[in-house]
This record gives C-alpha cells, sequence and structure tokens, in this order.
C-alpha cells in the first residue's frame, strides 16, 4: 500500500496540486455566484476559506510525520501544500480585515450585477462614479477625508468637490434603514399573518391538511 502511494506521488505532477487546490477556492465563489452561501455570505465566505486553510496547513505539516512513521513520502508537494495554505489564509485575513474595518461604501467606475447585488445584500453601497472622479478622490483621500451622504446621493470632499452618484430607491430605503429584504419581509409578519388567515377562512381547501 505505502509503495503505491509512493509511485503514485512520483508520477502526479506538481502543478495538479495547484489546480486542486484552486478547486475549493473556484466552488466557493461559484456558491456566492450563485447566492447559495446563505444570509450571511460573506461571513460564510470568512468560514469556508478559514476551515480550508486550517485543512491544508495540517495537511502540510503532517508530510513529515507521514514520512517517518508509515514511510509515505510526499514532501514533493509540500511546497506546493504550503503556498496554497498561505494563499487561503491570506484571502481569510483579507476578508476579515473587510468585515472588521466596517467598510461602508466602495466606489468605482461600474460594478458587475452579481457583485453590486451581494454588496446590498451585505449592507455595502456600491457607488459608481467617472473615472475622472475617482481620480480626484483618490488624490483628495491621500491628505483628507472624503464624506458620503446616501441622503442626498453624493460624495463631497472640503474643497468643494461635488459628486452625485445614483441608487435603486429601495436599495437606499434598506441601507438608510438598516434593513434587507428579509427584515423588511418581517416587519410585515403581522399583516402576513392576517392575510393567511383571512385567505384560510375565504378559501379553506388552500390551506394545507395537519399531519
Amino acid at each position: 500500500m505505502v509503495e503505491h502511494i509512493n509511485h503514485l506521488s512520483r508520477k502526479l505532477p506538481v502543478w495538479l496540486i495547484y489546480l486542486i487546490g484552486a478547486a475549493p477556492g473556484v466552488y466557493f465563489i461559484m456558491l456566492g455566484v450563485r447566492n447559495e452561501l446563505g444570509p450571511e455570505p460573506i461571513a460564510k465566505l470568512e468560514h469556508l476559506l478559514g476551515e480550508f486553510a486550517l485543512q491544508m496547513l495540517v495537511f502540510g505539516l503532517a508530510i513529515t510525520p507521514l514520512r517517518r512513521i508509515f514511510g509515505i513520502n510526499l514532501f514533493k508537494f509540500r511546497r506546493a501544500i504550503g503556498l496554497i495554505a498561505f494563499g487561503y489564509v491570506l484571502l481569510h485575513v483579507l476578508t476579515w480585515a473587510l468585515l472588521d474595518l466596517g467598510i461602508k461604501a466602495v466606489i468605482a467606475p461600474s460594478f458587475s450585477d452579481i457583485f453590486s447585488g451581494n454588496a446590498f445584500k451585505n449592507g455595502l453601497l456600491a457607488i459608481v462614479l467617472p473615472q475622472a472622479a475617482i481620480d480626484r478622490l483618490m488624490e483628495v483621500a491621500r491628505t483628507d477625508d472624503i464624506h458620503i451622504d446616501l441622503e442626498t446621493q453624493t460624495v463631497t470632499t472640503p474643497f468643494q468637490d461635488r459628486f452625485e452618484f445614483e441608487i435603486d430607491p429601495f436599495r437606499k430605503h434598506c441601507l438608510i434603514n438598516g434593513v434587507d429584504e428579509i427584515g423588511l419581509t418581517l416587519k410585515s409578519s403581522d399583516a402576513i399573518s392576517v392575510y393567511e388567515a383571512k385567505l384560510s377562512a375565504d378559501r379553506p381547501w388552500l390551506a394545507p391538511n395537519p399531519v
């Protein structure tokens, strides 16, 4: 068994380990694209990245004991596994830092629909401005603060710069009031219960049968 594993490891190219190591990251991204990371996608992504990074670190640390105790030689892949683990740790820390720093808005010339939708669901304001305006804001931000006013939909600087941005009225309402689609629906839970009770009374055949 050990000889078979060692024979297989000698034939296995190192680049394939990098490819296998990148696969979970691609899978996590696909989950985000398909909105399958749950109600808190960023927190879920942070957890997934951290968990996989830990697994890779443990695997990398286990290479030496595997050789000494069982004779399984995976030293060929130790560097690749270490780099993969470091990459996922870095991604995990960056995700955590983004949340910990309390970033509330990002400004760019454009955003994909997927990014802007996920940003909104996580309370992040995505502002679209012309590149010239962004260049000016970057220049000012080196020494001074810039101010974002969601009520007036403007980005201003202490030097009388004023840039207006567009935002969907529904998203604006949710961000100002600190609610998302689920929270907004829950605010109407009493009205929903009244409607369901009335519907059951008026159309009893629609009511689910008790089990």
